[in-house]
């Protein structure tokens, strides 16, 4: 039997909040405002809550948590807005570290948080040798497997490390052997090491082989509510279905148009079919953010959802401006009268729209491929630490700019120095940045001896000096990824969940002969499929993120295209 589901507006307040429930909502129909709402009204109403409990409320991005605590306001401390990793970090993986089972061989002693794995050639070696593979020659491979492992069920209840690939992996003429991959992960944890994935893989054996752990998060938690719920993947989906299964109320708020993290799991369909017992589902069809040529678009875009203008405000109709993409942000500054918003695929094009960079951009992150070629790895954390640290800070992610900092000293300066060292080796990069940065990564190295505290080592000659000499600090740190970026040049996945005024798409991807992808580009226009192609929905969250103008930007279009583009309403302006 199909479970009714009932419409309401952003200002609505539930009278039943002891029911699991699920909203659904498109862009600009106040999905948060509502969830704020509510939860101040769980807070208002509740009789579960007591002195001690708190309301879990969990969001995708630290930025869309920061936001929620900031319109909450006072709430004495009695709600935990968190990131689902975090939430999980701070009360299944740290209080429980001591039950994580031997066999994993983690050194819960050296834990300290989670972070991306660093991958150096020095570990790989050993990985090969651990597990009897030395005979694979092209390290490149074997790094691109390693990088695309990720923790999947296996068809039961049991978690395993496979590629995103569903075949087995040939390389040399060689398979590699899957049950290394578990080895890989144990170098790691051998040093203490946890990935933000390892926090669901460790938090759901816990929660496996510990059910008395959900009694402690239930007792805690009387109330857990998810925003952005289309972003979960099977792993988080299971543990927080596992704590409704008693006493806490979940609820859960999304849009499966706007599914796109595929990358990590994600998949639309963990929203869709998501329920729980006597679940309610909700739905708000509103759009209070765009004007109305930009609301009509999306409801051209996609079909599930008709959203109504709510601010009813006729603006300019969407323009698509052909050519260079620096000279397409000053027509659209111009255009729109005001500052752009620029949402790109990637984060190389972002930072090129950032800096305004003219140098040759690299086809590939050259960061990972210094990872690949440069074997010292004590002169690689060094060089990626202070490079990382330096465009954090840039782009005033202090916190983070610090944190990357200290990471490369904490083994080389005392415990007690290490805040203020690394603020001001950071100063030093700060103060001398137009020095270097076009300088090559070689002198960018001696730099950074003359100020930190110990100096890595020097090269002998071969591709690893050949590639500090032949590239610079700026193609480097062109491909660093600033996560939570606030820029005005940003992915559109760091846009995830953010308004603008003016907005500028830009469409540049090529194929392998470098010609512009024009006819999948732009599909999502033309032929939209919200449904099957995440693609189309990463365009598709794009374009809704713009309250008044809204611009798409192409290198190039053919007369073809541009004459669809006329006939469906586009304004096209070439350069």
């Amino acid at each position: 039997m199909s479970v009714p589901i009932i419409n309401i507006t952003a200002e609505d307040r539930i009278e039943n909040i002891e029911c699991h429930l699920k909203l659904s909502a498109g862009p600009g129909a106040g999905k948060t405002r509502w969830l704020i709402n509510h939860i101040k009204n769980v807070l208002h109403n509740s009789k579960r809550m007591g002195n001690v409990r708190k309301i879990a409320c969990i969001t995708y991005t630290n930025v869309a948590a920061e936001t929620i605590l900031e319109r909450l306001g006072n709430n004495d401390g009695r709600v935990e807005v968190t990131t689902f990793h975090s939430f999980l970090y701070k009360n299944v993986v740290k209080p429980f570290l001591v039950l994580i089972p031997s066999k994993y061989e983690l050194d819960t002693s050296k834990v300290d948080g989670h972070e991306e794995m660093p991958l150096y050639k020095s570990w790989l070696y050993e990985w090969k040798t651990k597990t009897g593979q030395t005979y694979f020659s092209d390290d490149t491979k074997i790094i691109d497997v390693l990088r695309d492992l990720s923790w999947q069920f296996d068809g039961s209840d049991n978690l395993i490390l496979k590629t995103k690939k569903p075949y087995a992996v040939k390389i040399d003429n060689y398979y590699v052997k899957k049950d290394s991959y578990i080895e890989y992960k144990k170098i790691y944890w051998r040093k203490g090491i946890l990935d933000h994935e390892d926090v669901l893989f460790f938090s759901y054996i816990l929660i496996k082989q510990f059910p008395r752990i959900l009694t402690v998060l239930r007792a805690k938690f009387p109330y857990l509510f998810i925003d952005e719920f289309q972003d979960t993947n099977p792993i988080q989906t299971s543990i927080l279905k596992k704590i409704a299964e008693a006493e806490t109320i979940v609820g859960v708020i999304g849009d499966i148009a706007q599914s796109i993290y595929g990358f990590q799991g994600a998949d639309p369909s963990q929203f869709t079919s998501f329920t729980l017992p006597d679940i309610i589902n909700y739905v708000i069809s509103d759009n209070h953010r765009c004007s109305n040529q930009i609301t009509n678009l999306l409801n051209t875009i996609r079909l599930d959802i008709t959203q109504e203008a709510k601010r009813n405000k006729n603006g300019s109709s969407v323009t698509v401006l052909n050519g260079n993409k620096i000279w397409a942000l000053t027509k659209a500054e111009e255009l729109a009268g005001g500052s752009i918003i620029s949402l790109t695929r990637n984060n190389i094009t972002s930072n090129v729209m950032r800096d305004k960079s003219t140098f040759s951009i690299p086809k590939k992150k050259l960061i990972e491929e210094l990872q690949e070629v440069d074997s010292n790895s004590d002169r690689l954390k060094t060089i990626t630490n202070c490079i990382k640290a330096t465009e954090f800070a840039r782009q005033k992610r202090y916190k983070d700019a610090l944190k990357e900092m200290s990471r490369g000293l904490k083994k080389i300066v005392l415990q007690k120095d290490l805040q203020k060292i690394s603020l001001n080796i950071l100063k030093s990069f700060l103060a001398q940045y137009d020095t270097y940065k076009s300088q090559s990564l070689l002198d960018y190295k001696t730099y950074v001896d003359t100020i930190y505290p110990t100096k890595s080592a020097n090269f002998k000659a071969g591709g690893i000096k050949t590639f500090y000499e032949n590239n610079s600090y700026e193609q480097i740190a062109i491909s660093v990824n600033i996560k939570e970026d606030s820029s005005n040049h940003r992915t559109i996945h760091k846009a995830k969940g953010a308004e603008f005024e003016n907005v500028m798409l830009i469409l540049d991807k090529q194929n392998k002969a470098g010609v512009f992808e024009e006819e999948n580009e732009l599909r999502f226009l033309i032929n939209p499929d919200l449904v099957t192609n995440e693609e189309h929905r990463i365009k598709y969250v794009a374009v809704s993120r713009a309250r008044e103008c809204l611009f798409i930007n192409v290198p190039n279009l053919s007369p073809s295209t541009t004459a669809k583009l006329t006939d469906l309403g586009f304004i096209v302006v070439n350069e």
